[in-house]
């Protein structure tokens, strides 16, 4: 999608960043939620997106999961999308990527008093990452 695509659905944003480098040109666009803290970013390479992602635009709903440390330990290398979010539960997209022909998506997995979280992240549709901070 191109510049003006995206904010004709997204409404007005604001330019955060803007370089070259190696002939690319390089763009970030922050537009910010309805709710405090909450935000979504959009990267374009040479006027085309490339990279998107958000943080708490899923509202009060993704911000009490149900992760814990059982749940995270279960979770494995090469699990597919549909394995690891049916161990981890309730969880938020947060970001997508599309590189080179390959795609990366990561998730926020939060644990139930709103604190600990999990994050994921998937390449081509298996799980290649996992990092945790504040589960019991």
């Amino acid at each position: 999608m191109t510049e003006r695509e995206v904010t004709a659905i997204t409404g007005p944003c604001e330019s955060s960043a803007e370089d070259e480098v190696a002939g690319v040109r390089g763009k970030v666009l922050t537009c910010r939620g309805a709710e405090a803290f909450s935000a979504a970013t959009f990267t374009f390479s040479n006027g085309r997106l490339a990279a998107k992602g958000q943080v708490g635009l899923g509202g009060d709903q993704a911000r009490k999961g149900s992760m814990t440390k059982e749940k995270y330990d279960r979770l494995r290398t090469g699990m597919s999308l549909k394995e690891a979010l049916a161990v981890a539960g309730r969880c938020e997209k947060n970001s997508d990527t599309d590189l080179a022909g390959s795609s990366a998506t990561g998730y926020t997995c939060t644990a139930a008093d709103g604190l600990g979280s999990a994050s994921l992240t998937f390449a081509d549709g298996k799980l290649v990452a996992k990092a945790q901070a504040g589960l019991e």
